[in-house]
């Protein structure tokens, strides 16, 4: 993703940026380790 934003200029501030596995396969994954997925804000909707 660094890249594509560097060929236009754009760059990402690691401090405030992460990456959130989110899907039904990483759902499914996780229920069978008895776990439930995260939910987060993207904008003004909620995901699960």
């Amino acid at each position: 993703m660094p890249k594509r934003l560097n060929k236009y200029g754009l760059n990402i501030n690691k401090a405030k940026s992460q990456m959130i596995k989110s899907g039904r396969d990483h759902a499914a994954n996780l229920a069978k380790q008895g776990k439930k997925i995260i939910s987060y804000n993207f904008l003004v909707f909620t995901c699960y």
